[in-house]
Formats: C-alpha cells, sequence, structure tokens
C-alpha cells in the first residue's frame, strides 16, 4: 500500500505515510549508514540521501521516496540540532528544482518559504489591526517595532526611547480585556488587538508568548526573536541610539560580538 503512487487526496494513506515515515532519519542513526547519512548531507549530495533511503524496501516508489526525504529534511531543518540547517536548505532547494512530481515540487516550495519566512534579514508579515482608539493600523505605519516581555519594564523605557523606536503591542487576548488593561495601567504606546487572528499568529510563528521581534524601518526583520525587556534588548537601545555618538551605527547579528562589546 506504502509503495503505490504518493496519494495527498486520500486521508487514510496520509494518515499511515505520515504515522509510518515518522522521523525516519532515526533508522540510520547509530547503524553502519550514520556516516553515509552525515557525508551526503554535510557535502549536500542529493543523490547519495536518496540512493540510501532506496535501500529500504518501504521506500521504492521514487515519489514517495522524496516526499519522505523532503519531510525529514524540513523536520532536521526546525531542530537544527545533528545537521546544518542553511545545508538541510539546500538540500530542500535542489530536490525542489530537479523532482519530477508536481507534489514534491510544492511540498519543498512550502516548506522553504516556511523556513524562510522570519529569518533575519526577510520581510516581516504585514497585518491589519485595530489599536484601542478603533484605527487600523498596518506594519508599514510604524517605522521600528519591538515587542514586550514585561509591561512595567516596557513603562519605563517607553519614555526613553519612544523618539527612536516605535513602540508596538499586539494582544491576542479578548479585546475588552486588553482595552480595560490598557487603560488601568495608563499605557501610552501603541496597542493593536489581535484577537482571532490566526493568519497573524501563523505568519508570525507564535506558539506560545510573549514573542518578541526587533524590525527595521524598511520592514526586515532584525532579531527573530528579539531580545526581550530586561534580557537585554536596552543594551542594544543605547548602543544604537546613545545620543553622545557622532557615527551611525548599523545592526549586528545578535549572536556575533561587536567591536569587543558585551
Amino acid at each position: 500500500f506504502l509503495n503505490e503512487n504518493y496519494q495527498p487526496q486520500n486521508s487514510a494513506y496520509i494518515e499511515l505515510f505520515l504515522e509510518f515515515y515518522d522521523k525516519w532519519f532515526n533508522n540510520y542513526i547509530s547503524t553502519r549508514d550514520m556516516a553515509i547519512l552525515y557525508n551526503s548531507i554535510e557535502y549536500t549530495e542529493i543523490d547519495s540521501l536518496k540512493n540510501l533511503l532506496r535501500e529500504n524496501d518501504f521506500l521504492q516508489s521514487e515519489e514517495v521516496l522524496e516526499m519522505v526525504l523532503a519531510k525529514e529534511l524540513f523536520r532536521e531543518s526546525l531542530l537544527a540540532k545533528k545537521f546544518d540547517r542553511d545545508k538541510l536548505l539546500l538540500l530542500l532547494d535542489t530536490m525542489k528544482e530537479l523532482s519530477h512530481f508536481e507534489n514534491v515540487n510544492k511540498t519543498c516550495t512550502y516548506y522553504i518559504n516556511n523556513l524562510n519566512k522570519l529569518k533575519l534579514g526577510s520581510k516581516a508579515p504585514d497585518f491589519q489591526l485595530q489599536n484601542q482608539l478603533g484605527n487600523f493600523k498596518s506594519l508599514q505605519d510604524f517605522k521600528c517595532g519591538s515587542c514586550i516581555k514585561s509591561m512595567s519594564i516596557l513603562n519605563q523605557l517607553y519614555p526613553k526611547y519612544k523618539d527612536s523606536i516605535e513602540f508596538v503591542s499586539v494582544g491576542l487576548d479578548d479585546d475588552t480585556l486588553i482595552d480595560q488593561f490598557v487603560k488601568s495601567n495608563n499605557f501610552s504606546w501603541t496597542f493593536l488587538k489581535g484577537s482571532g487572528n490566526l493568519d497573524l499568529k501563523k505568519d508570525y510563528s507564535v506558539s506560545g508568548l510573549p514573542i518578541f521581534y526587533f524590525i527595521g524601518k524598511d520592514g526586515t526583520i532584525l532579531q527573530s526573536p528579539a531580545e526581550s525587556p530586561g534580557e537585554g534588548i536596552e543594551l542594544l537601545f543605547k548602543y544604537l541610539f546613545d545620543t553622545q555618538r557622532n557615527t551611525q551605527e548599523k545592526i549586528w547579528d545578535w549572536n556575533k560580538p561587536i567591536n569587543n562589546k558585551k
């Protein structure tokens, strides 16, 4: 049944496919084929990977084999533990270009877009949400943005940096509760209402709260996820907007040191 052509419209087939081929690369860990798997990914050799999988009796259908491979490359890219993420992405892109199967092309395209969606330097997903005054706002209405971890800390940062940074909070709770919360605490920066907005949560990969992004004035993501108030973001603000600094500084990769500063 599994060695038949890939059947995306058959719900029973897909259910079995996902369960049977779950974490398929793990079958090669601690076996004699482990070196082949690692070397194939390290040197981005798609044919070597396919030949390794093809040795299994349950991967005799070329389309099924490529779908399993695409699924595993995507899964390992999300984990980014055992293999280099950029090389996994390159392998997915190679599969997309070389595969003769439309299902594989579409699946690889979906995986690649998903993995690149919130990558540093990529465009932040736009949104249309109401603020506390009932006016609709989009990402384009703000030159810069930063999310929050602690309202109390942000309340201290806002007066200090409001002329340099646009502070925007998006609430995913009930709109009425958000209004009451903002009013009772006398917060003065922009609050947008995102209650029930599933597309927003999907676009920004919101799996838990709070989550923060630092977005440049041109709409590109500068930190994903961003350092939060109380965990280092003010150090970045001070570095970027020190009034005594005479030269303009560029945003850097947060994971790399700059000018030997800590």
